[in-house]
């Protein structure tokens, strides 16, 4: 697969969330993640958005993934295809978060369930990168902001726009004044596909004997 400015602004962002759990001083983490010299990480949905995650996150030296979990069959066998038969595939994410020797979660299930499992997962001593939307109501974010206060662990919404190093460096660049005075911004994202943004198809194998 080419590399495309969407999947470069996505590993940039990724890239930064791993940093921070590397050096958590530098992130405001209260504590290190352990001696080991490898971030361990699992996905929690592995879909469009996770497995893509994944896949960037690995592009960052020293990362490993142990284990994946997503309520259809047909995700967690095409993990083991990507990744290798040595990963832990489970339904209940519940039993990733239970592993002590993983230091850090993909959360990229449907948005519904963004905010129990972060709120879980920090509480698990788990570092998090979420996809966005990080919740569906502003009451589901002040209680995973709290979380993360009271665990002290890297949390990171997966805006990829606007956590890119990228548009950090842009930013950096107007408050330095390098543009002189700024009158108009003008800004568009196009997204021209055969079947339309985001109108994915049902696997055909689809049934409740495999899916949760």
């Amino acid at each position: 697969m080419k590399t495309t400015r969407r999947h470069f602004l996505q590993a940039s962002a990724l890239t930064g969330v791993v940093a921070g759990i590397s050096y958590p001083q530098a992130a405001g983490a209260a504590q290190a993640t352990s001696p080991s010299d490898k971030i361990r990480i699992a996905t929690i949905g592995f879909g469009g958005m996770g497995s893509g995650d994944t896949r960037y996150a690995l592009n960052v030296p020293g990362v490993e993934l142990v284990a994946v979990c997503d309520v259809y069959d047909g995700r967690l066998a095409r993990a083991r295809e990507l990744h290798g038969n040595g990963i832990s595939i489970t339904r209940d994410y519940r039993e990733i978060l239970a592993r002590k020797d993983i230091d850090a979660v993909i959360v990229a299930t449907p948005d519904h369930w963004h905010s129990r499992i972060c709120i879980d997962a920090l509480a698990a001593g788990k570092h998090v990168y979420c996809e966005k939307p990080m919740v569906k109501s502003v009451g589901e974010g002040k209680a995973v902001i709290e979380a993360q206060q009271r665990s002290g662990k890297v949390f990171q919404v997966g805006s990829q726009y606007v956590s890119s190093l990228v548009y950090q460096k842009a930013r950096d660049l107007i408050k330095a004044g390098a543009l002189g005075e700024i009158n108009m911004v003008e800004a568009w994202l196009d997204r021209n596909t055969a079947i339309n943004a985001w109108q994915y198809s049902i696997p055909p194998d689809a049934s409740p004997d495999n899916i949760d």
